[in-house]
């Protein structure tokens, strides 16, 4: 009979080998390109993964017990960016290996999310980038690794396009046919705008854009506190 044979090993090898078997690969979207180079710059400078330091993110989303999202969905301008999508896309992801148990709670928290709200569109990439947005963004602008926040409120620039709209006092389709048509032609459909007045959801950057050009206006004024945005246009 044949002898079976066993590779020796120290526990703490064990451990590690059992623990390599276990990653669980994820990719990570992480907004914008100079978001990506200011993560791994703080994970390089602190000697530790950039899977650990969002791993930590994740972690105290996870026990905060607060699930809100208010990141919104990236839309990708070629046009505007200079790079075709695919491309804008690659320039801001990283591939990732995480200890399986935090991938797990994420999942978990967002089941029970969905379980409890069977109509939140809450998904990994939201959370990872809501979870980044609160414990690691404001970090990276403290040490001057990053100018200033990627993650906008785009519900905070869709009121102030409304407040801006009404002060003009000017009706849905009149803002349209004046600020958002090019040669006669128009950008968006009613509903359309419609929906990114009421919800900020959309791509409401590519409003904006048309909007700021022909008031020779810096975009993020529609991103200021509403406020501040008020006092602008009285």
């Amino acid at each position: 009979m044949a002898v079976k044979r066993y590779r020796v090993v120290t526990f703490s090898q064990y451990k590690d080998d059992k623990k390599n078997k276990e990653y669980v690969k994820v990719i990570i979207n992480a907004r914008t390109k100079e978001l990506k180079q200011a993560i791994v710059k703080y994970s390089e400078s602190i000697n530790t993964s950039v899977s650990v330091v969002i791993g930590e993110a994740l972690q105290k989303m996870v026990d905060s017990k607060d699930y809100s999202i208010s990141v919104f969905r990236v839309y990708d301008e070629s046009s505007v960016s200079g790079i075709d999508t695919r491309e804008n896309m690659i320039s801001r992801q990283i591939s990732l290996d995480f200890d399986p148990g935090i991938i797990n709670s994420v999942d978990k928290t967002i089941k029970r999310i969905k379980d409890e709200l069977p109509k939140s569109k809450i998904t990994r990439l939201l959370f990872i980038q809501e979870a980044i947005k609160r414990y690691l963004e404001p970090e990276l602008i403290r040490l001057n690794l990053l100018e200033a926040s990627v993650f906008k409120d785009k519900l905070l620039a869709a009121k102030n396009l409304t407040t801006f709209r009404k002060s003009m006092e000017m009706s849905r389709n009149k803002f349209i046919d004046t600020y958002l048509t090019i040669e006669g032609k128009s950008q968006i459909s009613y509903p359309q705008y419609t929906v990114i007045e009421n919800s900020g959801k959309g791509n409401i950057d590519r409003i904006l854009d048309l909007l700021t050009e022909k008031l020779n206006l810096e975009k993020d004024v529609f991103y200021e506190s509403e406020l501040s945005f008020k006092s602008r246009f009285r």
